[in-house]
C-alpha cells in the first residue's frame, strides 16, 4: 500500500497471479522439475566434455597409454552440450527467432497469440527432427556397433551413445508445445500462469 493518499488503486500495477493448484499445479510442478534437471545435466555434461578433453590432452602429451577412446567421447559429449544448450534455452525461449511482427505490434495479447503461432510452427519443426532422429538412432545404425572396433562392452554401443539426440530433440519439441500453450494462455488472460514460466 502506497503512503501517498492521493495516488489512484488504478496506478498499481497488476497483482501476482496465485499459484496454480490442483492437478494443474502438479504439473507446473512436474515443469519446473524437469528444468532443474535439464540444468543438472548440462553442467554435469560441461564438466564431463573438459574432463575428458583434458584428459585426452594429458595422456597424449606424457605417452601415458592409448587414448583413442577419448576422441569419440568427447566428440559426442561436446555435441550433447550443444543439444542440452538447445533445450534450455527453448525452455526459456531464449533461442534465436526473428520475431518482427512481435516488436511492431503494440498490443500484447496479439504479441501473444503471434508467438503461440511460432512456437506452434516450432513444434513442427521439432516434430520432424525427432522422427528424424528416431530413423537415424533405431533404423541406420547397426544395433552391433561400437564408437570404436577396438572397443568392447555394451556401453560403447553406438545406438546407445546416440540415443541422446533423439530424448534431447525430443525435449525441444516438448518446450515448444509448452511455450505455445502458455503463450496463448497469456493471449487469453493477461497474466502468466507462473512468474517462471513468463515469456520473455
Amino acid at each position: 500500500m502506497s503512503d501517498n493518499p492521493n495516488e489512484s488503486p488504478t496506478a498499481k500495477g497488476p497483482e501476482p497471479s496465485a499459484a496454480p493448484k490442483g492437478a494443474f499445479g502438479v504439473l507446473v510442478t512436474l515443469y519446473d522439475a524437469l528444468g532443474k534437471i535439464e540444468n543438472l545435466i548440462l553442467i554435469l555434461f560441461l564438466i564431463a566434455a573438459i574432463v575428458f578433453a583434458f584428459a585426452q590432452v594429458v595422456i597424449e602429451r606424457f605417452k601415458l597409454g592409448a587414448a583413442s577412446w577419448i576422441q569419440p567421447v568427447v566428440y559426442h559429449m561436446t555435441f550433447y552440450l550443444g543439444l542440452i544448450g538447445a533445450v534450455v534455452a527453448t525452455r526459456h525461449s531464449e533461442h534465436i527467432s526473428i520475431d518482427l511482427l512481435s516488436r511492431i505490434l503494440k498490443n500484447d495479447r496479439l504479441k501473444h497469440y503471434i508467438r503461440s503461432v511460432l512456437f506452434i510452427f516450432g513444434t513442427t519443426i521439432g516434430v520432424v527432427l525427432v522422427l528424424a532422429a528416431y530413423q537415424y538412432v533405431f533404423k541406420e545404425t547397426p544395433k552391433d556397433k561400437r564408437l570404436m572396433p577396438t572397443l568392447s562392452g555394451w556401453w560403447w554401443g553406438t545406438r546407445l551413445w546416440k540415443v541422446p539426440y533423439l530424448v534431447f530433440f525430443s525435449l525441444i519439441t516438448f518446450h515448444f508445445i509448452v511455450n505455445a500453450a502458455r503463450s496463448f494462455y497469456w493471449g487469453l488472460t493477461g497474466a502468466p500462469i507462473t512468474e517462471e514460466m513468463k515469456v520473455h
